[in-house]
Formats: C-alpha cells, sequence, structure tokens
C-alpha cells in the first residue's frame, strides 16, 4: 500500500486539513498528569513550549514513550524499554529494465533463515507501483539484518550492501550493476512481539485503566504491518469518542 507520491501525502494532507492546530517539526520532551489532565511538554524551532490536554493519544515507539511518560508510571517505563528494536537496512536499488533477465511477476519474495543470505527479502517496487520509474528501469527494496543479524551497524553497512547487491542479482539474473543505490539504516526498526511479550501489554493495558484520557497505539501493540496500524487507528479512534461521550 502506498500513494501515488508516497507516504508522506499522508501526514501532509493532516496539516493542511488541521492548519495551526496541527505542530510539525515538534519534539515532545515530557508528559505529565495533572488534575485536569496531561501536560505536553514541546520543543519547536529551539523554544520550549507547553500545552494542556484533556487527552493524549501516543503512536510513537515503545522506547520513545518510555521517557515521555517516567514522572507518570515508572513500571510502565521499563516495561516499554524492554520491546526489542533490531536494526534494519533498507536498500535501494535501480536498474535499466533490460538488465533483469528474469521476469518481473509478483510482489518479491522472502528469504527463509536456512538459505544463509544476507538480506531478509526484496520488495518490486516498479512491480507493485508502476510511478516508481520510467518505463525504461525498475527498482527494487531489500530489507537486511533484522533480529537474527546482529551485527549490522553503520561500520559494517557498507560490507552487507555488497554481500546483499551480489546475491540479489544472482537471484535476479541481473549481470548489470545498479544505475542507482541509496540506504538508510534504521537503528531501531521493527518491534520484536517476544516471548515476554505479554508481560509488556499488561504494563501497557494496567497504565491506561490507571490514567483515563491517555491512549497508547503504535506498532509495537495490535501489529507491525501498515493494515494493522490502520485498525489499531480505527480502535484508537472509537475508544477517544467513547471517552468524550460517558
Amino acid at each position: 500500500f502506498s500513494f501515488k507520491n508516497g507516504m508522506q501525502v499522508l501526514p501532509n494532507k493532516f496539516e493542511k486539513s488541521l492548519g495551526k492546530s496541527f505542530l510539525s517539526s515538534s519534539e515532545i520532551k515530557s508528559i505529565t498528569k495533572n488534575d485536569t489532565g496531561y501536560k505536553v511538554i514541546y520543543l519547536k524551532d529551539n523554544i520550549q513550549k507547553g500545552l494542556l490536554a484533556d487527552t493524549v493519544v501516543s503512536t510513537v515507539p515503545s522506547y520513545v514513550l518510555s521517557n515521555l511518560i517516567a514522572d507518570i508510571n515508572k513500571e510502565t517505563t521499563n516495561k516499554l524499554k524492554e520491546i526489542f528494536y533490531p536494526s534494519v537496512l533498507v536498500l535501494y536499488l535501480g536498474y535499466k529494465k533490460n538488465s533483469v533477465k528474469r521476469d518481473l511477476d509478483g510482489f518479491g519474495f522472502l528469504i527463509p533463515q536456512k538459505e544463509n543470505k544476507s538480506f531478509l527479502g526484496a520488495i518490486w517496487n516498479s512491480t507493485l507501483f508502476p510511478n516508481r520509474t520510467t518505463n525504461d528501469d525498475v527498482c527494487f527494496t531489500l530489507f537486511i539484518g533484522g533480529a537474527l543479524n546482529k551485527e549490522l551497524s553503520n561500520k559494517t553497512k557498507q560490507h552487507f550492501i555488497d554481500k546483499s547487491i551480489k546475491e540479489f542479482s544472482e537471484i535476479m539474473n541481473i549481470q548489470d550493476e545498479p544505475s542507482f543505490i541509496s540506504s538508510k539504516l534504521w537503528e531501531k526498526a521493527i518491534p520484536q512481539y517476544n516471548l515476554d511479550y505479554s508481560t509488556q501489554l499488561k504494563a501497557i493495558e494496567e497504565f491506561e485503566k490507571e490514567n483515563p484520557g491517555f491512549f497508547i497505539g503504535g506498532n509495537f501493540r495490535r501489529g507491525i504491518a501498515l493494515g494493522d496500524c490502520f485498525n489499531s487507528a480505527e480502535i484508537l479512534c472509537d475508544q477517544v469518542k467513547e471517552y468524550f461521550n460517558k
């Protein structure tokens, strides 16, 4: 799923619709509880400001939220910090279409661990989203790292990039070098629902019960996929409406 001009379309639309009440390029520093609701301290244009809110809806990563609510509940803070986010390197490759000697008749592929490859899988962007390239080009996104590859870092990423391009070329029967290469290392990428996740989820649920009007979402709750995040957003909206209708 994407938009014609990329996912940035969605927050841009929010900003246009909400006007001055949409605070972009702002960093939240802390959230505290008071007699009427919550106080949010944030930084914008290097100026610290604050606002009072009846409700707070958070979808920031768990490791960010853990620091923001430290003054409200230390136990929840500690549980949120336990959620593990492995590093993932996203590698974007472009080729001339005639360089790829196999049919691009799918969405891409995932690689089983037993194959012992350097990357996790690939998405065939130009097949899924035709407007991503010209008619003479194709592009792909490779995912490198994950929970089982803890050696990935800024220092080692070039090694993984070179090895992944070589392996990908063999799989796709590509003889030429990429015409375009771009990469982004997400040091904390995808939250893991490990065996102890039930205790972390319980802490989140207890926090919401103890702090009415504070709602927690994000991809560390109810699923990591984009579709899961949309479903989670609908649940959050219903919860907020129900809260205000009491």
